[in-house]
């Protein structure tokens, strides 16, 4: 079971005791502080004639402030301002630095970059991104949302401190820091609470915040991953709704969906987040054919039900499988001496974990022919490249890695059980040829092929999930005796070309067959030269 990390447990206690929990700030946060209040005192100093104008007052606000309470460092610092432009400010900042004495602060800040509105990028209001001592920061303005029932793009005003509290998607992300007093704001009084409670909700009620805006579904599923928060079961059952499914399809361009579930599943607890995904129904508006739903199934009358089946029924199955018997699998992983490493190492770096989670997720697919489209006439399309390109709008190389994993476990599972059959007469070519196509990702790929041949044998009477994990570890065992490892840099010991100047044949299809089984003499002779795979031949 995944556990908050020690020093956020920790500081999560430390928050829960203080009435009014206190910020700690760096030597760069705190000179940073220092010189925004002294501008702002100056151009507040420089209104006193002007009575109808009001002074200025600044805020961090959101992940910065979360972050810091909860014992977090941070670079993620957005400072709100109440009555004035980003752009503004930021050129009265920089004239008031290059004019002040102290010749020591004219390096203090470095450029300024004003950000358009850009709605579609969430971006309702244009800010100003700029560097001071080296940390940069985004210069936003308090604002208001009005929303319409068509688009999740809202109308936006300035605001109030209040106003920009609640239009928040969480409440401990709502929270302020006031610059002038050093004090933490909850303009929401709920924000405090929920962080000391590990708890996630939105400021205000659940069902029109996230008709406004279904994205927020997501992101309060990514965050209690992160920190292993719950969501109030309000909020739970506001986002279970089908509802909210539809508006998420609607509404959210695919780009945004699938920015959240990639942090998701980059992220220290995914199997939390797949969880809350189960329980709230909510990967059915999430893991489909996207924008090419409806051509598929227009183009495709005779397979809706082979469609159905395999967007909600299996689907559904393959992550309570993820959510429930994964970690079980992973704990066995981690005391195999042969696998414990290979498994690290998917975990340690972000992408690999994030290709590792794709593929069991649509692993269900597997074996499913292709399906016509109105958007590919010519070439049809796996379920896994529907998905991924369409309802996730995931990389092109990354959509071509899980596709191969997803049609090729399988295969690779058979050959394993194959082996433990009879592992005397493995062939060292069976082996390598076995691993070569998947490059040097084929440690990852037996880890994935031992938790899809698990979860199938978990619909029998009795898996022997160790059995299991001691085949796939008798191959991983054999690879390195065999040095097989580097397999896939292997090529074959002439070209084509050559090849045919030696048998004096024109080109042909005949290269290609001739070329593997040049590969495969290889992998049985790995000492052997040219003149031996000829003399092999005679």
């Amino acid at each position: 079971m995944y556990r908050r990390p020690h020093s956020v447990a920790r500081l999560v206690h430390s928050v829960r005791r203080m009435s009014t929990p206190k910020i700690i700030l760096t030597e760069t946060e705190s000179k940073i502080r220092d010189l925004l209040v002294d501008y702002t005192n100056h151009y507040n100093s420089s209104l006193l004639e002007n009575e109808q104008q009001k002074g200025l007052e600044l805020r961090i606000t959101g992940g910065w402030v979360r972050d810091k309470l909860l014992g977090l460092e941070s670079n993620d610092i957005d400072i709100a301002i109440d009555h004035t432009t980003g752009v503004e400010f930021a050129e009265g900042l920089q004239e008031y630095v290059q004019h002040d004495d102290d010749v020591s602060q004219k390096d203090k800040m470095v450029g300024i970059h004003k950000i358009d509105k850009n709605p579609e990028k969430s971006k309702h209001l244009e800010t100003c991104k700029t560097k001071i001592l080296g940390q940069e920061i985004d210069l936003v303005n308090l604002r208001n949302e009005t929303y319409t029932e068509e688009s999740r793009v809202p109308t936006v005003e300035y605001g109030t401190p209040e106003e920009d509290a609640f239009r928040r998607d969480a409440t401990i992300n709502a929270l302020f820091y006031n610059l002038h007093t050093g004090l933490v704001e909850d303009f929401t009084r709920r924000g405090l609470e929920d962080l000391a409670k590990g708890l996630i909700r939105t400021p205000l009620p659940p069902r029109q915040t996230f008709l406004d805006d279904p994205l927020r579904c997501l992101r309060l599923i990514r965050f209690a991953g992160r920190f292993n928060f719950d969501i109030v079961e309000e909020c739970k059952a506001a986002m279970s709704t089908s509802e909210i499914h539809d508006v998420l399809v609607s509404k959210v361009s695919k780009e945004r969906v699938g920015i959240e579930v990639g942090k998701m599943l980059r992220g220290p607890n995914v199997e939390k987040c797949l969880r809350l995904m189960y329980d709230t129904k909510i990967y059915k508006a999430i893991f489909n054919f996207g924008e090419a739903q409806e051509g598929v199934l227009t183009v495709n009358p005779e397979r809706i039900r082979e469609i159905d089946e395999h967007l909600l029924s299996q689907q559904e199955d393959t992550l309570k499988l993820i959510t429930e018997l994964l970690p079980q699998l992973e704990t066995l992983l981690t005391d195999n001496a042969n696998l414990q490493e290979s498994y690290r190492s998917i975990k340690a770096q972000p992408e690999s974990q994030y290709l590792y989670y794709i593929s069991l997720i649509l692993s269900h697919w597997s074996g499913v022919a292709p399906f016509k489209t109105k958007l590919s006439k010519s070439t049809p399309l796996s379920p896994v490249e529907l998905v991924l390109k369409y309802s996730l709008r995931m990389p092109t190389k990354d959509v071509t890695h899980s596709r191969k994993i997803v049609e090729n476990y399988p295969k690779f599972i058979s050959f394993v059980h194959q082996v433990a059959q009879s592992p005397d007469g493995l062939a060292r070519s069976q082996l390598g040829l076995a691993i070569m196509p998947f490059g040097q990702d084929w440690p990852s790929f037996i880890i994935t092929c031992f938790i899809l041949d698990s979860f199938q044998a978990s619909h029998t009477e009795s898996p022997q999930y160790h059995t299991i994990l001691e085949a796939y570890s008798h191959i991983y065992r054999e690879i390195v005796e065999q040095n097989l490892t580097e397999t896939y840099k292997l090529r074959p010991l002439m070209d084509g070309k050559t090849l045919g100047l030696k048998l004096g044949k024109k080109p042909g299809p005949w290269m290609k067959e001739a070329l593997d089984h040049m590969i495969v003499w290889q992998l049985d002779n790995p000492s052997g030269g040219i003149d031996d795979y000829f003399a092999s031949k005679q």
